[in-house]
Parts: C-alpha cells; sequence; structure tokens
C-alpha cells in the first residue's frame, strides 16, 4: 500500500510528526492510497448484481486509437433513468492528541459557528437537495455529487435518463475515537483560529481500516470517516481506497485557512473526496496522461481522479432554510480526463462549473 499524492504517485508521504504545537509548514492538497491488492472489477460487479457489493458499471473512452476503460458507481447512464442509492455509513471520527486535546465533529466548530461538523455535514448540500442551476441549465434538485453526475453525463440525463441519480444515502454510525502517539501526531496553532491536528498519514489509515473490520462494514456500504480540522502528512484532507472489496472514503470539515478563501473549508474536501470515489471507485480509472492548466502544482498524472485538476477552487452554495453559507469544489468530467474535442456533458462544459470549457486546459505531460 501506498498512502501518496495523486502527483506523486511514487512518493510515499509517511514520516514522524512530533507532539509539538508548533507552526508547520502546510500543502493543502488529497492524498491516494493505492491497494496493495486491488478489488477485481467484474468479480466486485457480480457482487453487486446480487446485492452485496456497490453498483458500478464500466464502458471505454478512446485516445489516439488506444482504449481507456474506466468504472463508476451507480448505474449505466445510457442504459436509461436509474436511481442508486448509496447506504453511506458515516463515522464521526474524533483524534486525541497526547497533549489532551481533542478534535471531535459532533462538538462545536472553532471558527465560523457554534453547531458541530457533524451537524453541518448533515445539513450541507452533500446530502439535502439543492436546486443546481450551472450556467442556465437546471440538472436537478439533488445531493451535489449527485447533480455532479447528472452534469457529466447530461446527453443521458437530459434524453432518456431524465430520473438518473447516484445518491448518498447517510446513516450516522456512532462516533470513534483514535488515540494519536506523541510519534504519529500533533496539534497545531490554527491558521485563523483554534487549533488542527496533523497526523502521519499511515498510522491514520491503519486505524480506519481496522475499524472497518471491527464494525464489519461490508461491500454493500460506503464508509465515510468525518474528521474535524484534521489533515495528514502536514495537509492531506482527504482520500479514498478499499480494504478487500470494500470501498472507503474520509475527509475532513475544515475551517482553517490552509489556502485562498474557503479553498480547502467546509465541504469542499468531501466534495472532492465523494466525486472521486464515485468516478474512479478501484482506482483503476487510466487516463491519458495529463497536466491542469487551472492547478498545475498537481504535476502529470493519469488517473480519472475528479476533484484534482480545479483542487482548491471552491464555489458558495446556500442549502434553502439554512443559514450557514457552504461550500462545493468545482469538479472535472470523465470527457475532459479522455481529451474529448467536444463535450456532451452539461452546456457543453468540462467542469460542473464551467471553469474548463473545452479539453485544452488538459496538457500534455510525461
Amino acid at each position: 500500500m501506498k498512502f501518496c499524492t495523486l502527483a506523486t504517485l511514487t512518493l510515499a508521504l509517511s514520516g514522524i510528526i512530533i507532539a509539538q504545537d508548533q507552526p508547520t509548514p502546510i500543502l493543502p492538497r488529497y492524498g491516494v492510497i493505492i491497494p496493495a491488492h486491488p478489488i477485481d472489477p467484474l468479480a466486485y460487479q457480480k457482487k453487486a448484481a446480487g446485492g452485496k457489493a456497490l453498483p458500478v458499471w464500466g464502458a471505454i473512452f478512446m485516445y489516439h486509437n488506444k482504449p481507456y476503460g474506466f468504472y463508476m458507481i451507480g448505474s449505466d447512464p445510457s442504459a436509461g433513468s436509474a436511481t442508486s442509492k448509496i447506504k453511506t455509513v458515516i463515522i464521526p471520527l474524533a483524534l486525541k492528541f497526547s497533549n489532551g486535546k481533542v478534535l471531535d465533529p459532533t462538538q462545536p466548530v472553532q471558527c465560523r459557528g457554534t453547531e458541530s461538523a457533524l451537524a453541518l455535514t448533515q445539513q450541507s448540500p452533500m446530502l439535502k437537495k439543492v436546486d443546481w442551476n450551472q450556467g442556465g441549465t437546471d440538472v436537478g434538485n439533488t445531493q451535489y455529487a449527485d447533480a455532479f453526475q447528472r452534469a457529466e453525463w447530461w446527453n443521458f440525463a437530459n434524453g432518456n435518463a431524465p430520473d438518473y441519480h447516484v445518491l448518498l444515502n447517510p446513516v450516522i454510525a456512532r462516533k470513534a475515537t483514535i488515540i494519536v502517539p506523541a510519534n504519529q501526531g500533533k496539534t497545531v496553532s490554527g491558521r485563523g483560529c483554534g487549533v488542527y491536528g496533523d497526523v502521519e498519514g499511515l498510522y491514520f489509515d491503519a486505524q480506519i481500516r481496522s475499524l472497518i473490520v471491527q464494525r464489519n462494514l461490508q461491500p454493500n456500504v460506503l464508509p465515510f470517516f468525518l474528521t474535524y480540522d484534521v489533515v495528514e502528512d502536514h495537509g492531506v484532507l482527504g482520500y479514498h481506497s478499499t480494504l478487500a472489496n470494500t470501498l472507503y472514503a474520509t475527509a475532513t470539515f475544515n475551517d482553517q485557512n490552509f489556502g485562498p478563501k474557503h479553498a480547502f473549508q467546509d465541504m469542499v474536501p468531501m466534495s472532492h473526496v465523494i466525486a472521486a470515489t464515485f468516478n474512479d471507485p478501484f482506482e483503476t480509472n487510466l487516463t491519458p496522461n495529463w497536466k491542469s492548466s487551472f492547478a498545475p502544482q498537481q504535476g502529470c498524472n493519469s488517473l480519472l481522479e475528479a476533484g484534482e485538476p480545479l483542487a482548491g477552487l471552491a464555489e458558495p452554495v446556500k442549502v434553502p432554510g439554512n443559514k450557514h453559507q457552504y461550500y462545493v469544489q468545482d469538479l472535472a468530467f470523465e470527457l475532459w480526463f479522455a481529451k474529448a474535442p467536444a463535450s456532451t456533458s452539461v452546456n457543453g462544459w468540462f467542469s460542473m462549473y464551467g471553469t474548463f470549457k473545452d479539453s485544452v486546459s488538459n496538457k500534455n505531460c510525461n
């Protein structure tokens, strides 16, 4: 197993973190964990057909006469309207550090309000319905990740599959607590208020994998571990991976100022990670090498990770009846990664909010 950033797939980011409350250089980003034993997609689909795994579908695109296969969560949009409800077991994950500080998503946030990260997540556009009007086109009154899938496959959702949906069906599980030894993590003075936690990535992942086993979480659910103001390896805000045949994901509700205004705050990490899970569930969706002109810091990559080319581009969202100002991230469509000459996604765009209006922004690289 490797815990790494998408830009450096062969570079392990583990290291020793001392338990002192001192400023630490932060590089806000998202991780990728390549499993030692990847899931066999065809075998997984057979389990899904019997209700023993999450629904997935697959297709192929061509680039320079070379086929690139991919799998996504949900049903095949070309097959017509269908609603996939993804049972998402949300596990609030508190971290207790050696100095006694506990960062707990069930307690009031340090910044931007008095509600808990868990309550704000439950009320967020990731789980509640919002009417998504993208450039004048209404793609649905639904959750953000579903709106993204509909917009991505708009030629079908606006055609023979008007009721196509991939919805998170949340179940809030009991809280878990990780005890972080002094040599595996620390708290750091906050960027704006309070403190944040910085944990060694492989240690953190080992703990959540143990929780998956302890709680007997099966392949037909998506465990999502919600932390609060915690990063791994000096800046990783979330990632997704697999354990045996179980997909899992984690992201932090962050109210620290790790980048440009709101770039990595609020629901931005969760929206990034859930979209990545939907569009590359097994970490096997290889694409032509890509480099984003919007986010050149991501380097040269070759995975269909919807959030990476636009990492840090926060978009404001209001949930009806909720005063909290939410933020999600713009996300790249499959056709951007395929370097398609034209888009059949919403408005002919190559990303959810239209930051990418063509695939020219997908630069060739080695």
